[in-house]
């Protein structure tokens, strides 16, 4: 199943590659190449940007990497080519780019954060926080900075600090969507649906949330009202997030949450689906065979004869 984390992840990449890009043409790329040393290293760069505005990324990072070779100071071509590698999901290239220009604007607080996410998302967790630290020296209140500390607490397994510190990320930016999602997500990981719910309902009439992290809030919440024994709601929601949750588990999870709604042909459609995508799926398996054996008690939560219980809906917690 797709988790919020993977979901954001993914989200922090398409962000972190538009944040990166500058703008190829005008003054700004005027003054770049007026600063450059040499006239073939103007020449190639201005090659370069000709081509990434015609399309050609491949020939622009050619051009580019010449260029960089040529003129290794020049901030605003590693920024190109730090958007190019993080478009072609070359991460180590990007990061070396990113390096380069923290480097060469180290009293930048904003370049040492972009930096930490870079590494955060390329899972060099200790140089991020490296980095992270670094930015909030110069900059207390970077909320990129702030934001990539945060994740890494949470991702160390210290869920208490990760939620203070992503309180502290929404104190700074209280539309900061990441943060928003991660601090339902801890709630729901420890256990406090009734915390996590509130959150997620805000999130999904946000106009700030964008597709794919209104689909994450509704699933989500869809677990957060299962862990309380809303079933009906359970459903709804679950049913609202489906389109990044197409997974067998993913069905299973929708296929036990309308069998504990009292959905029979609910649950057979589920099931089908299942089917389609693991014919051995051990829980569709188990709750064919049991809907089969005795319909009558389709609304009984309880792990009958095996029956598994998808994560987060543990029978202990269920109510």
């Amino acid at each position: 199943m797709t988790s919020f984390r993977q979901t954001s992840r993914t989200l922090s990449l398409l962000v972190l590659g538009t944040t990166l890009c500058v703008t190829g043409t005008g003054c700004s790329w005027m003054q770049t190449a007026l600063r450059m040393r040499d006239g073939l290293g103007r020449s190639l760069a201005d090659r370069g940007m000709a081509a990434r505005a015609g399309g050609d990324d491949d020939e622009a990072m050619r051009l580019l990497s010449q260029a960089a070779e040529r003129d290794p100071d020049q901030i605003d071509i590693h920024r190109e080519l730090a958007c190019l590698h993080e478009e072609k999901g070359n991460g180590d290239a990007c990061v070396r780019h990113l390096q380069r220009i923290a480097e060469l604007e180290s009293d930048d607080a904003e370049s040492w954060a972009r930096l930490a996410e870079a590494l955060h998302e390329h899972g060099d967790l200790r140089r991020a926080g490296d980095a992270a630290d670094r930015s909030l020296d110069l900059d207390p209140t970077n909320t990129t900075a702030m934001l990539v500390l945060a994740q890494l607490l949470e991702e160390g397994g210290r869920p208490l600090d990760a939620l203070e510190a992503h309180h502290r990320v929404l104190d700074a930016d209280p539309s900061n969507v990441d943060s928003r999602l991660a601090v339902a997500r801890i709630h729901l990981d420890l256990g406090n649906a009734d915390r996590a719910a509130p959150v997620l309902r805000s999130l999904c009439a946000c106009p700030l949330t964008d597709d794919a992290e209104k689909c994450e809030a509704w699933w989500s919440l869809g677990i957060a009202y299962g862990r309380i024994g809303r079933w009906t709601d359970a459903v709804r929601a679950l049913e609202t997030g489906t389109e990044n949750h197409n997974t067998a588990d993913d069905w299973y999870r929708l296929a036990f949450a309308r069998r504990a709604a009292g959905d029979v042909e609910g649950v057979r459609e589920a099931l089908r689906e299942i089917r389609q995508r693991d014919a051995t799926h051990d829980g569709g398996r188990k709750l064919a065979n049991l809907l089969a054996a005795n319909e009558s008690n389709v609304r009984t939560v309880s792990a009958e004869g095996g029956l598994p219980v998808p994560r987060g809906w543990e029978a202990m917690q269920l109510q």
